[in-house]
């Protein structure tokens, strides 16, 4: 609710401005930040930092962190990625009710191969460009064929992308 004076205003007139008497209401009663954690707000960190003083567990010296980092992305996320960048390939087809692949609509002999001529070859996507370095092998297998090329790939991700019709390429950079 909108309101035409702020409230300092409206306190004006009386005294003390809602803060007590001579002396009150200044600088910081409790300690300033996280003071008396372990003393006059020890039920505060009790109920809602629980484990914030003292140790816990074993520490480990001169541990090794993983040497490579790969930046990861899923075969679902790709497929998404390359079918809001072409949409030619797909069509709707009204009596399957659907969305139908070409190539799928050819096996079938519902489009002749003059059609399947003239459609995009495989779509090539380099991850390097997106900042992905890895490929995991979540989701469905891609529907249409697709080249990826990345650094790394898990059995799974090569498995669906071959199954599908489509490449791997391991690059280096």
């Amino acid at each position: 609710m909108p309101t035409d004076q702020k409230k300092t205003r409206k306190r004006r007139g009386h005294v003390s401005c809602g803060h007590g008497r001579i002396g009150k209401h200044r600088k910081h009663p409790g300690g300033r930040g996280n003071a008396g954690g372990q003393h006059h707000h020890k039920i505060l960190f009790d109920k809602f930092h629980s484990g914030y003083f003292g140790k816990k567990g074993m520490r480990q010296f001169h541990k090794k962190k993983p040497q490579s980092f790969f930046s990861s992305v899923n075969l679902d996320k790709i497929s998404s990625m390359i079918s809001k960048k072409i949409d030619i390939k797909n069509r709707v087809y009204p009596f399957f009710n659907k969305v139908i692949i070409e190539n799928e609509l050819f096996k079938k002999n519902i489009i002749s191969s003059y059609e399947k001529n003239y459609l995009p070859s495989p779509y090539q996507i380099n991850l390097s460009h997106y900042g992905f370095s890895k490929v995991l092998g979540k989701g469905k297998k891609p529907i249409f064929p697709f080249i990826i090329k990345a650094k790394n790939f898990s059995t799974t991700a090569k498995n669906k992308v071959i199954k599908s019709g489509g490449a791997v390429v391991v690059t280096n950079n």
